[in-house]
């Protein structure tokens, strides 16, 4: 697994266990995230997220492509990606809500990095907002 840049936060096996072009990858998942149901929701949200971290410009560039995936995928961020359904669930080493700050923290990092990015500023802008209106979450 690889090791966000500058930070550590890991993210998930979805697109570098296939070793595949991360445009690749991140183009895949969207078109899951279009012709989600069920539990895709939660799964490819969650995996949108983790790459973000990892490929901020390539995730927004393609979410940004259909304004509908990108505004949806925002907009239940709370629920597909800061959500925690087991208090004992563990990832990467982590507790779950140790680990979904440390996504928060690296996906608002990366987003303000973007501001100012031409092309995907304005994506940037509202997923920041989204962000700072965003906690971790628990289901008992």
């Amino acid at each position: 697994m690889q090791t966000a840049v500058g930070a550590e936060f890991q993210v998930g096996p979805f697109c570098d266990s296939t070793n595949a072009d991360p445009s690749t990858c991140v183009l895949k998942l969207v078109s899951r995230w279009e012709h989600r149901d069920g539990a895709a929701f939660w799964e490819v949200g969650s995996a949108l997220s983790s790459s973000f971290c990892q490929h901020p410009t390539i995730v927004l560039d393609r979410l940004s492509s259909d304004p509908t995936n990108l505004e949806s995928w925002v907009d239940r961020l709370p629920e597909h990606t800061f959500r925690v359904f087991d208090h004992a669930d563990t990832q990467f080493g982590q507790s779950a809500t140790t680990h979904l700050r440390t996504l928060k923290k690296c996906m608002v990092r990366r987003a303000t990095e973007l501001l100012h990015d031409q092309s995907v500023g304005p994506a940037a802008s509202e997923l920041l907002t989204k962000l700072e209106q965003t906690e971790v979450t628990y289901i008992d």
